[in-house]
């Protein structure tokens, strides 16, 4: 879209946008005073509802408010079944929004969930190969162009994308 959101150490977001090619601030949403203190790692919008997700490294939660910034209940999801891991060992590092799911990718592991957000249900799991340290992501026409923490030397580009598209 026209416009980005950034979170942090700040009990706000702030919404970005560009005018006459030049950054401008667009708004501001305040956060509940109890998440003054929250440190975010990753935050993702729905387009249609404005509602917003944002999540922590800290723990396998994601927090949920409605486009005014009120907060709406936590998403805990649990591992699948057929998972070796218990979900509080992964480290969110990015968050996006696309069609009813929500995807979310971990730093620690180069791991993209799709979670069904009514259901607080894991849909699908996918390794990330040759992917690093994982920073973000960002989720278009079945495809995540996920970002890559890395330095200049290294001759990989810092975005791959992985096809998410089961056809």
């Amino acid at each position: 879209e026209d416009s980005i959101l950034f979170a942090g150490e700040i009990g706000h977001l702030k919404e970005w946008t560009i005018l006459n090619e030049a950054w401008s601030s667009k708004s501001e949403i305040m956060l509940p005073e109890e998440f003054d203190d929250a440190e975010w790692s990753a935050i993702a919008r729905n387009p249609e509802t404005g509602e917003l997700y944002l999540a922590s490294d800290e723990q396998f939660q994601i927090d949920i408010f409605d486009a005014s910034g009120a907060f709406v209940r936590s998403l805990i999801p649990e591992a699948p079944e057929a998972s070796k891991r218990s979900l509080s060992e992964f480290m969110i590092s990015g968050l996006d929004y696309e069609d009813g799911h929500l995807y979310v990718v971990t730093e620690n592991f180069a791991t993209l969930l799709k979670l069904d957000i009514d259901s607080a249900t894991i849909k699908e799991s996918i390794g990330l190969e040759d992917a690093g340290e994982v920073s973000d992501l960002v989720v278009v026409n079945d495809k995540a162009y996920v970002t890559i923490d890395h330095n200049l030397f290294d001759e990989r580009p810092g975005v791959r994308m992985y096809n998410l598209s089961t056809d």
